[in-house]
C-alpha cells in the first residue's frame, strides 16, 4: 500500500491505466519534492496558525457568528497543513513512504480536511445568499446565533469525518494507496471503483457543494441581487472572494490529483497537492482584509504594541458586530440620534434596512441592553444616510440642534437629580 509498485519510466502499453495513479518517479525526485512539501507546508501552518489564534483570543472577533465560521474555516486548513509537513519531513529522512499506518491516516486527514472546507463554504454561501435575498426585498435578516454556527461547523465535521472513515470499510471499493510515490489518497484501482470513486466519493465530499456554491453565484448575478453600495454589498464582496478562493485553488488541485493524473506525470500531480497547500494561506490572507481581523492580527503578532484607536477618536475604527467600519455619522452622534428618529417616515426607514449593519451579527440571545444600543447605531445609519442628502448648511443646523438637544437633556437630568 505505502511501497512504489510502479515507475513512471517503466510504463508502457500493457500497463493499465489504474497504474499510472501509483507511478512513482525517481527516488531523488520525490526527495526533493517532499522536501519542498515541508517548506511550503510548514509555512502554511504556521501562518494559518497566527491568523487562527489572533482571531480566537479576541473577544470582540470570535463573538461575530460569521468569523466563527471563519475560525471553523481555517482549522481544517490549519490539521492540512500541518499534519502533511510532519508526514513529508518522516518521508525525506526514512527515504520513502514512512509505514502503512501513516498511508491509513494521510488518506484519512486528507479527505476530511477537502470535506470540511468545501461544505463550510456551503453553508456561508446560503447565509450570503439569504442576506441578499433578504436585503433585496427590505425584509430584516437575522444572522445565526453563535450557538448555531458552532452546531452546524461541528455538524460538517462530522460528515467529513464520516466520509473519510469509507477508506476503512471493506465492503467498499474504496481503498487508499501511494498516489504517484508522494503521497496517500482514496486511490482508484478498477473500473469498480472508478465508478463508485465518482458517482458517490466525489460528489459527497466536493461535488455537491462546489455545484451549490456555483449555483448561489449565479442566482446572485442574475437576480442581481448584490447592491452597488452599503456594508450589506462589503459582507458580501468579502465572502463572495473566501469561496472564489475555494473554487480557484481547490478545483485545480483536485483535478490535477484525481483526474489528469491518468495520463500526466507525477509532477503535475506534485503541483496540484502543491495548490491546495497554498490555498490555506490564501484563504487566511483574504480573513485579514476584513478590517476587525485584520486589527486583531495586527495587535497579536506586535504583542498589543499596534497603536489602538480612541474611543473619541474622530479617526477611530470602531466596527459594527460584521468587522465593517462604521459610518463616522454613527460613532459621533449614534446615541444623540435616537431622539431625532421619529422624525423621518417609516419608508426612509425601510429604505435603510440594508444599511443596518448590526443585524448582520444581532444575536437572539443578547440582552435588553445590547439590544438597545444596537438601536441606537441603526439610527445613527438613518442619520448618516439623510446627512449624505443634505447640503452642508442643513447638516451643520441638524447635528447643531442634537447637540442642543443633549445639553438641554443633560441639564434636565441634574435639575432631577437636585430635587431628589
Amino acid at each position: 500500500m505505502h511501497h512504489v509498485t510502479f515507475r513512471y519510466s517503466e510504463l508502457n502499453e500493457t500497463n493499465s491505466k489504474y497504474d499510472h495513479l501509483v507511478a512513482a518517479g525517481p527516488d531523488s525526485d520525490r526527495m526533493l519534492q517532499w522536501s519542498v512539501w515541508v517548506v511550503v507546508t510548514s509555512a502554511v501552518a504556521i501562518f494559518v496558525a497566527s491568523v487562527l489564534i489572533s482571531m480566537i483570543c479576541n473577544k470582540r472577533i470570535r463573538k461575530s457568528g460569521f468569523n466563527l465560521y471563519l475560525v471553523f474555516l481555517m482549522i481544517p486548513d490549519f490539521l492540512f497543513s500541518f499534519l502533511c509537513a510532519i508526514n513529508c519531513g518522516l518521508n525525506v529522512s526514512a527515504g520513502s513512504y514512512i509505514s502503512e499506518a501513516w498511508c491509513w491516516f494521510q488518506t484519512f486527514y486528507v479527505t476530511f480536511s477537502i470535506g470540511a472546507n468545501s461544505w463550510l463554504n456551503a453553508i456561508v454561501a446560503y447565509h450570503i445568499y439569504e442576506l441578499l435575498q433578504k436585503s433585496s426585498q427590505r425584509q430584516r435578516y437575522i444572522p445565526p446565533s453563535r450557538r448555531k454556527v458552532i452546531l452546524n461547523s461541528l455538524a460538517v465535521y462530522g460528515w467529513s469525518a464520516f466520509l473519510a472513515s469509507w477508506v476503512f470499510w471493506e465492503i467498499l471499493p474504496h481503498q487508499p494507496g501511494l498516489q504517484n510515490g508522494l503521497a496517500c489518497l482514496p486511490v482508484m484501482y478498477s473500473d469498480e471503483s472508478m465508478i463508485f470513486f465518482f458517482t458517490a466519493f466525489l460528489p459527497a465530499l466536493v461535488g455537491i457543494p462546489a455545484v451549490y456554491v456555483i449555483w448561489i453565484a449565479i442566482q446572485i448575478w442574475r437576480l442581481k441581487l448584490l447592491p452597488a453600495t452599503g456594508s450589506t454589498r462589503n459582507v458580501s464582496v468579502f465572502i463572495a472572494r473566501l469561496i472564489l478562493v475555494f473554487i480557484v485553488m481547490w478545483l485545480p488541485s483536485l483535478i490535477l490529483m484525481f483526474i489528469a493524473s491518468f495520463w500526466i506525470e507525477p509532477w503535475g500531480a506534485w503541483a496540484g497537492g502543491t495548490w491546495s497547500h497554498l490555498q490555506g494561506a490564501v484563504s487566511a490572507a483574504v480573513c485579514l482584509m476584513k478590517p476587525d481581523i485584520g486589527m486583531g492580527y495586527l495587535l497579536f503578532i506586535t504583542c498589543g504594541r499596534f497603536p489602538k484607536p480612541k474611543a473619541n477618536d474622530g479617526s477611530s475604527t470602531e466596527m459594527f458586530a460584521t468587522g465593517w467600519m462604521a459610518p463616522r455619522s454613527v460613532r459621533n452622534f449614534s446615541e444623540s440620534s435616537r431622539r431625532l428618529s421619529p422624525v423621518y417616515d417609516i419608508e426612509q426607514t425601510e429604505k435603510m434596512n440594508e444599511e443596518l449593519e448590526y443585524e448582520i451579527e444581532f444575536s437572539p440571545e443578547a440582552s435588553p441592553g445590547k439590544i438597545e444600543k444596537e438601536f441606537c447605531r441603526s439610527t445613527g445609519s438613518i442619520l448618516c444616510a439623510v446627512f449624505s442628502e443634505m447640503g452642508e448648511e442643513e447638516e451643520k443646523d441638524v447635528l447643531d440642534d442634537i447637540e442642543l438637544s443633549s445639553s438641554r437633556s443633560a441639564e434636565d437630568g441634574c435639575n432631577m437629580d437636585a430635587r431628589d
